[in-house]
This record gives C-alpha cells, structure tokens and sequence, in this order.
C-alpha cells in the first residue's frame, strides 16, 4: 500500500467507526465500546463470556458485547465459573450476584459461594442453603454445617439434614482446557484428581475409572506402566490395569527407557529392572548407582568408588569410571568432569573423548564447542577434537551461527573504543569481521553485517557488510540511526557488542517503501507490533500486515486474543495467526 492510499484509508477508518471496526484484517471478540483503563484481562481459555474492566480504582463486569453486567462502582470482584459474582462494594461488605446480575445475598447476614451454584447462607446465627435463582434448597433453620466428601449435612434440634452436592459447574472453554490437559499424559485416558493434595488417578476415554485416585505419580511410560507413591516415601511400578508391576518399597526410582527399563533403589542398593515382567537386567548392588542416559538406546550412567561412567545394556563401557560428573544425554556434546574438576567432553556418535583439562566448556548443545582456561579461549570441533578457532586471549561467545570474539571486560576500566573491540567468527572459523569495531549488528534475512564504531572515533562511517567482508553501503557517524534506513536492533546480547536487527517494511515497490518508526523486539503469538506514525498494527514473522495500524494503543497478543484502544475505546481482537485451544491440543497422544 503506497502512503497516499494508506492515509486515504486511515481517513475514511476514523470516519467510519463500525466499517473500520470490521475492516482491520481481525475479527473483534469485543467491539471498540469500552470506556475503562486497559487492566482488563479476557482469555479464551476461561469463561470469557465475562471479564473485569476498572476505571480508576472501581472496577465492573462486562460481557463479550462490551454491556455492562455490573456498574464500574465496586472495590473489589470474584467471577466464580459457575456464574457468581462475589462483589466488595466497601471494606466489610461482600454481596452475592447471579450470572443476570441479581443480588442474592442481601436477606441474609453472610454466605460462601460454591463453585457448583449453590451459596451456604447465614441469617441470625442460622445457616441454610441457596441455588443461583435464590430458592432455598434447604431452609435457613440450622444450627451447624459441615462437608463430608460430596455432602452438605446440616444439624439443627431435629437432628441432621443431608444432601447430595450437585457437581461443580465448568464452562465450555474451561472444560474444553481441563480435558486436552487430562489427556495429553496418556494416550487412551484421562488423568483426574482425587480429593487428597497430591492423589491422581486414570479414567479410559469411556470416563470409567481403571485406576483409583490414591497415588501421586512420578513418571507415565508410554505403554502405561506408572510409577507412583501412596505416601511420599517408597515407590512402586503399577500399569492402567491397576496392576502391581513393582511392590511399594522402592526408596527411589529412576527414569524409564523407551523399552521399558527402569533404574530401582531397594535397601540403599540400586538395580536396574525390565517391566512390566519385573525381570532384574543389573543386580541390586553390582553398581553404587545407576541412573538413565539415553532413554532411546538403552544408556546408562553408573558409578564405583563415587565415580561415574557410561555403559550400555551389555554392560560395555563406553565412558570408563573416573568421572566425577558426567551431563545427561540431552546436549549434542556430553560434558565430563574429572576428580580434580577440569572439564572435557564426548562426542558420543564418534567416540572421540577430550580429556579434562578446561576450566569451563560452553555451547554445549551444538558440535562446536567453546573451551576456556584461566587466560584463553577458542572453539573446538567435538567430532574430532580439532581447533575450528585457536585459542586466544580474546573471549568467545556464541551469537546464532557466529561466534563474538571480544577482549575481556574490564568494568572499572574507562570506557575506550580499544576496550570493546569485536570480531566475528563463521562455523569454519573464518573471520568475517575482523577485530576493529565495537558494536556488530547482524541481519540474519540479508547476511549482512553493520559494524557500528564507539562513540570517541567520530571519524569513521558505520558500514554495511557481506559475508566475503565487501562495504555494501556506509553511514555518516554524526546522527546516524539505523532505524531512518529501516534496520531495528531487536536483540543485545552484550552491553557493547553484538545484536541483531530486522527489516521488515510494507511491501512496496522499490523506493516507495513505507517504514516502520517501531517494531516491537517480542513477538508473541505469531505477531509482531509496529508502529507507524502515532498508530499501532501488528505484522508476521515476514513483515506482512495482518492487523491494520489504526490504534492508539496495542498489547502483545495473549492467548489469541489482542486488546487494542481504538478511536479512544479498548476492545478485543481475534489474533487470526494464533488458535488458542488449536495449539494447547496439538500436544495431546493419540
């Protein structure tokens, strides 16, 4: 869109508010009505039929219409699930609404409101019960209540009255949530709480219960094998059968393998155990310990002498034992740490082992790895153990695919540009910019480099670099700002050093680009907030409008909704990148 058109359509947005409400490339969950601050909360995970608005210190419902269901005049609210609105309207006094906004607690001293619709009440020292339309379920004549499980029991002179709790009421949404949640553990059923703190048990996809809600589960195999405790102590192995795999007097259990192995403590003794048959693969006692490497292919980290090593189910040792610390197979390059705490590393596809004698390794979850002693520092190819960049006294760090090469920082030192010069290294260890800058500004999309000189050498121009080291294009130092050219720094990895920058523009044709005067560093949900003028918009990963810039004010999309203030009132917009409840289920075991 060229600028003349884009104001064009601004101008006839502003004069239009119900055709501009509609035309800003979302569609709205709540019109631009609101006339309150922008502290309201609306998700779609929770009975977004209502939510809070404040103005000031008072606060008020109001429904997906943007109508009020309770004046902005109360101090404090609860929105209860099932409908009630517990409402402070001054220090001391609490009324009771319904979901249409009728007080029902007015006739009565106090009440506590339940999440099933029913409200225990309180009248001259007497209670009794209500629903949601004010119909006394049982009358306000006794003396005492109490819970027993799911029953209210109430006691007067005439001995006790009991009832059946109705079951608590859960909107869709909510409901909608808790059940991807009770499904996505275990492929085939429902994980569902008990009534004790910590109590879980399984449903099938019938909703039957297969196994009692007594146990806190640690860890769910795939296959259904549980481990679990009844009391927070020992452990023990059950399966969805509520069959016992594994008796409850394990002191300790592992992690599971894919093919069903598990690492037991019994008697301070640990073994290693097949399941479900229960069959004993490494004795209790043969190793001090024993703990899951590699859950895929049967790896398994063990210890003697309080050192450890890496063996498989063969019991071949892949790591001998004399390690004090050895990382978990979830970095590409395994960490070793010796008795004397010098660290090295395993390439374990290659079996290559660097012996410990670092002081400290980095970049562990990649091939190329950072290695430091007290004064140096260089990167290290795990595969073979080669030098990709030798060691210097220049520190390493990694940014993205590159590597910052810059003098250790001296924070009592003056600030000098000799202070903070940096260089870049490429994965073969070509440096890409030599050491003769102090800010390096990396733009991912174009492979290209600004190197940006400290504020004492006025004399040099910034400048726009290649990969092969060409200047593609320089900048006066006086005023300079990336942002006139439309390059946005986005994220600082060090105070003085390097970063990256985007580019994103609408997409013109060339020379008539419109820029943006901010873009927001997160993006949340697929969006990215822009700003262009004094109006606000929101784009894609690729610099696309997905939401006009047409708003006063804009908040980073949450839970696929995005609150914005237009023509001087808030509403809510349909993030149309982003479904909620799309994404929360994409989890779940089939």
């Amino acid at each position: 869109m060229k600028r003349g058109l884009f104001f064009l359509y601004l101008l006839w947005a502003l004069g239009s508010k119900n055709a501009g409400a509609q035309e800003v490339g979302a569609t709205w969950v709540v019109p631009p009505v609101l006339s309150i601050d922008d502290k309201f909360d609306i998700s779609p995970k929770e009975d977004d039929s209502r939510f809070i608005g404040t103005r000031g210190k008072f606060r008020g419902v109001f429904d997906k219409t943007g109508k009020a269901i309770l004046p902005v005049e109360n101090q404090d609210i609860i929105l209860m699930p099932c409908g009630w609105m517990v409402v402070s309207k001054q220090y001391g006094q609490r009324l009771l609404y319904n979901a249409q906004a009728v007080c029902m607690s007015q006739p009565y001293d106090n009440f506590n409101a339940y999440s099933n619709g029913t409200a225990l009440v309180y009248k001259n020292g007497l209670c009794g019960l209500i629903n949601m339309q004010g119909e006394e379920l049982v009358p306000v004549q006794y003396e005492k209540f109490r819970m027993e499980e799911n029953t209210y029991v109430f006691t007067g002179p005439d001995g006790e009255r009991r009832l059946e709790a109705p079951p608590e009421i859960v909107p869709p949404n909510v409901k909608r949530v808790e059940d991807a949640k009770a499904r996505s553990t275990l492929a085939g059923h429902y994980l569902f709480k008990g009534n004790g703190q910590f109590t879980t048990g399984l449903l099938n996809l019938k909703r039957d219960t297969v196994v009692p809600p007594i146990y806190r589960f640690e860890q769910i195999h795939p296959s259904g094998m549980i481990t679990a405790t009844l009391d927070g102590k020992t452990f023990g192995v059950i399966d969805t059968r509520h069959r016992t795999l594994y008796s409850f007097t394990a002191e300790q259990l592992g992690k599971w393998t894919k093919s069903g192995l598990l690492p037991v403590r019994f008697a301070k003794k640990w073994a290693l155990i097949r399941f479900p048959a229960g069959d004993i693969v490494f004795p209790f006692g043969e190793y001090e310990y024993i703990e899951t490497y590699d859950p895929e292919k049967d790896l398994f980290i063990v210890s003697k002498n309080k050192l450890q090593g890496l063996i498989n189910l063969k019991k071949k040792v892949l790591l001998p034992l004399e390690y004090k610390h050895i990382s978990q197979y979830d970095h590409v390059t395994t960490q070793l740490i010796d008795a004397q705490d010098k660290f090295g590393f395993c390439y374990r596809p290659t079996g290559f082992i660097q012996k410990p004698q670092f002081k400290y390794l980095r970049n562990l979850n990649d091939t190329l790895v950072i290695v430091a002693t007290d004064s140096l520092s260089g990167v290290m190819n795990a595969k073979t153990g080669k030098y990709v960049i030798p060691m210097d006294r220049y520190q390493i760090e990694a940014i993205g695919e590159y590597f910052d090469s810059h003098k250790p920082q001296d924070w009592r030192a003056r600030t000098t540009f000799e202070r903070h010069i940096h260089g870049l290294y490429d994965r073969r260890g070509r440096l890409v910019i030599p050491h003769d800058t102090a800010d390096i500004v990396m733009v991912p999309k174009e492979k290209t480099f600004w190197i940006c000189y400290q504020d004492e050498d006025s004399s040099k121009v910034w400048e726009m670099r290649d990969l092969q080291g060409k200047t593609l294009q320089t900048m006066p130092k006086k005023g300079a700002d990336l942002k006139k050219i439309g390059y946005f720094p986005s994220l600082y990895r060090y105070g003085n050093g390097v970063k990256t920058a985007m580019k994103i523009t609408y997409k013109d044709a060339q020379g008539q680009e419109q820029f943006y005067s901010i873009i927001s560093a997160d993006m949340q949900e697929n969006l990215r907030r822009v700003q262009l003028g004094k109006l606000w918009g929101f784009v894609d990963p690729d610099g696309n409008i997905v939401i006009q810039p047409v708003f006063e004010k804009v908040e980073v999309s949450k839970d696929g909704y995005v609150k914005v203030k237009y023509q001087g009132k808030w509403g809510v917009l349909q993030n149309p990148r982003y479904d909620y409840f799309e994404e929360f289920e994409k989890n779940i075991k089939k």
